[in-house]
């Protein structure tokens, strides 16, 4: 099986890695993930998700032939906008 740049097998399992937009983890929000077979799955991503949590898409991974399937693992990866409004910044500082 040829390496993949996204995706990490663990027997039927598959591993990624998602980046997702802070604002996404902070408040919730539902996410695509594109499969190795060209599908596309949404998953919901719940508020306050930390960044590095893994979100599993049960029985998604691959097919086995003696077994269930395994699943799809997705570590969160924070997102950062390049730009944030002055005002949010100053909202931000205030709760801290």
């Amino acid at each position: 099986i040829t390496p993949d740049p996204v995706w990490h097998r663990d027997g039927f399992n598959l591993h990624c890695e998602r980046k997702v937009d802070i604002w996404k983890l902070i408040l919730g929000s539902d996410v695509e993930i594109h499969t190795p077979t060209g599908s596309t799955l949404s998953m919901t991503v719940p508020q306050h998700t930390q960044p590095g949590s893994i979100m599993r898409l049960k029985g998604q991974g691959l097919v086995s032939k003696n077994g269930p399937p395994g699943d799809i693992l997705v570590r969160m990866q924070a997102q950062i906008p390049d730009t944030i409004p002055d005002a949010l910044l100053d909202a931000i500082r205030q709760h801290q």
